[in-house]
């Protein structure tokens, strides 16, 4: 099972089993922190596409020298792979520091979400402020179309129960 497959099977169970299943890969991918270059790309990482979905979650929890090490052993795991190439070049030493987001309050969001429109009952919402900046079916889709965005702020995101 690749890790998108993974994902897949994660969006269709119930919203506290999820959370559950994200502590534990979040706990093992806490391990990879303390893993040597060589050993910081897990074997199972065998398609790119993982290795950005590892790459995402290091750099999101700000470890950014651990997004470095993975790099470096995709880079010869996956040689002249362009996405990968380009990822070391904007994660070299130097280029890359980690983000400061303003920091948000988030009580206008606590306030929308207390009594949100129907129309977004069963789906992931994003949200800054009381604005509603994306909506997905699920986390995984809305984490893709987040990435894209240029926000100047956080979003808070949350699943609506229907």
């Amino acid at each position: 099972m690749t890790f998108a497959d993974a994902l897949k099977a994660v969006d269709s169970l119930p919203l506290q089993e999820q959370e559950t299943l994200f502590g534990v890969l979040r706990r093992k991918l806490a391990g990879v922190k303390s893993a040597r270059a060589q050993e910081s790309l897990p074997a199972e990482l065998a398609d790119p596409e993982e290795v950005f979905e590892l790459l995402r979650q290091l750099i999101a929890d700000g470890q950014v020298r651990t997004a470095r090490e993975v790099l470096a052993e995709a880079g010869r795991r996956f040689p002249g792979h362009a996405r990968i190439e380009l990822a070391q070049r904007v994660l070299a030493e130097g280029n890359a520091t980690p983000h400061s987001f303003a920091q948000p309050t988030a009580a206008a969001e606590i306030e929308w979400l207390r009594e949100p429109p129907q129309e977004y009952r069963g789906k992931w919402v994003a949200l800054v402020g009381n604005e509603v900046v994306d909506v997905a079916d699920s986390a995984a889709e809305l984490m893709d179309s987040l990435e894209s965005k240029n926000l100047a702020e956080l979003p808070v995101v949350q699943y609506l129960a229907p």
